[in-house]
């Protein structure tokens, strides 16, 4: 009782700038949405606001169900078949381009945190890491991702990606994924063609996905930001930004988790600490309520959009044809 006392004491007042908290997660929504834009051949490219419907309603699954990027992903190809004709194939390449430019930004903004004041960040981490060596660990880390997308930036520019992945899963000796490949490699085929027309394309137009994709990765931070402002707690921008940038690994490494949970507060308890970011168990948890919440505030405005565009029955329908089809095919 008296832990239950203290988080109700701990609650701030309301006050009217906790109506602006939600706005972080809206402008990485809306970012995201004209970033994606830019990945589809010029020639046939969906509206903006289609993008965006799809952008809101999706990521209530992406935030929501374990997994649930792929859900996600299979949701907007079926948004945008539905309200805009779309063929599935360039839908599919896009998310996977999207994916690529994910990955590129993620790095950049890891780098820029890292380096935007190096001595927070080696401090924090070695308090963390005790006797490692972070200079080694950061730079074979960046080699390493920098390797890793170099090989796929090349097969997405020259038209080889899906191609090169089609063939690589056929050599999994596992019948029904073989029979399953077989019957979408005309999708494979137009999927690289969709690349090597984004390969071909302005060079300015993919710099500018990169760099909108890495405007979500800092507006995604600043919702931890006016968090901690709205509680009062002691934390500059500078530590705000390192945080999120580690926890952007930690959430990708816990795909599985939807939104991270667990893992993710975990890590900010973990974090905040070696840090020096003075915040007491009460604050903590309340801290991660209030994130919580206004997560859960989109997750049912999301769910609102697809259901309404009807997405959720035909995704239900979706999944439980493949669970026959591959019990058949067993």
């Amino acid at each position: 009782m008296d832990f239950l006392q203290q988080f109700q004491n701990s609650l701030p007042p309301f006050r009217w700038s906790f109506l602006f908290l939600p706005l972080p997660l809206f402008f990485t929504m809306a970012l995201d949405a004209l970033g994606w834009r830019f990945l589809f051949p010029a020639s046939g490219r969906p509206t903006y606001r289609s993008l965006l419907k799809a952008q809101i309603g999706t990521e209530a699954i992406f935030l929501s169900i374990p997994g649930g990027f792929a859900a996600a992903d299979i949701a907007k190809v079926m948004i945008l078949r539905k309200r805009e004709g779309v063929e599935t194939a360039d839908s599919a390449a896009s998310l996977v381009a999207r994916r690529w430019i994910l990955g590129i930004s993620q790095i950049t903004f890891l780098i820029l945190c890292f380096g935007f004041d190096f001595g927070v960040m080696k401090n924090g981490l070695s308090r963390l890491l005790a006797g490692t060596n972070l200079g080694l660990v950061a730079c074979a880390f960046i080699v390493l991702a920098a390797v890793a997308l170099g090989a796929v930036t090349r097969l997405v520019v020259l038209g080889r990606f899906a191609g090169t992945l089609y063939s690589t899963l056929l050599l999994l000796p596992i019948p029904p994924v073989r029979r399953l490949l077989a019957r979408h490699e005309e999708s494979f085929r137009r999927a690289d063609e969709c690349f090597r027309e984004l390969g071909s394309g302005s060079k300015l137009v993919l710099s500018l996905s990169v760099l909108l994709y890495l405007a979500t990765w800092v507006t995604e931070a600043l919702e931890t930001f006016l968090v901690a402002r709205y509680m009062g707690l002691g934390m500059s921008l500078t530590q705000v930004l390192i945080v999120e940038a580690i926890l952007s690994i930690v959430k990708e490494a816990v795909f599985f988790l939807p939104s991270g949970i667990v893992v993710k507060d975990l890590g900010y308890v973990t974090l905040f600490s070696a840090f020096s970011i003075v915040i007491s168990p009460v604050q903590m948890l309340t801290f991660i309520v209030i994130k919580r919440f206004v997560m859960l505030l989109w997750v049912v405005v999301g769910f609102g959009l697809l259901l309404a565009e009807g997405v959720l029955p035909s995704v239900r329908q979706r999944v439980s044809k493949g669970l026959v089809i591959a019990e058949q095919e067993q």
